[in-house]
């Protein structure tokens, strides 16, 4: 098991950080015309906001959801239209629509989601989630991040 590292709200904070990072350096791929370099920087997002999505599905939304039912219902339906998003969105990501609208409106999603998860559940986790918990998530994130770079 991986040391924990800070809390869970500035891990997540932080791979919310980074990628808004490749989604900014996608878009920039995008905007040069490199659809070989735009799409391999998507599939790196892809997979980072799915691991993340994953993160917060199998131990704080659970965990959450005995604490308040509503907010935990809130955030599930948020992670549900991410997750749309990112199939709506794959197929413009190579091309100059992405630049225009899909990606560059991707990227205000998933800072309203930045925000709505600290206030929903991440300063909450800290405080309600037990030593296990916490390591948990923070494993899966940084585990499958670098498996990820390793793979990419």
């Amino acid at each position: 098991m991986t040391a924990v590292i800070g809390s869970v709200r500035d891990r997540l904070l932080a791979n919310h950080q980074r990628l808004e990072a490749l989604l900014e350096r996608q878009c920039a791929a995008t905007a040069a015309q490199d659809g070989d370099e735009a799409l391999r920087l998507w599939a790196e997002v892809e997979s980072g906001v799915l691991m993340h999505l994953e993160a917060e599905e199998a131990y704080l939304i659970p965990t959450l959801l005995r604490s308040s039912e509503r907010d935990a219902r809130a955030l599930a339906r948020e992670l549900c239209h991410i997750r749309a998003r990112l199939t709506e969105v794959r197929p413009c990501t190579g091309s100059r629509a992405a630049r225009t609208s899909s990606v560059p409106d991707f990227v205000h999603e998933l800072r309203a989601h930045v925000h709505s998860a600290d206030r929903i559940i991440l300063r909450w986790a800290d405080s309600h989630l037990e030593d296990p918990g916490r390591a948990s998530v923070i494993d899966v994130l940084l585990d499958k991040h670098t498996a990820n770079k390793q793979a990419l």
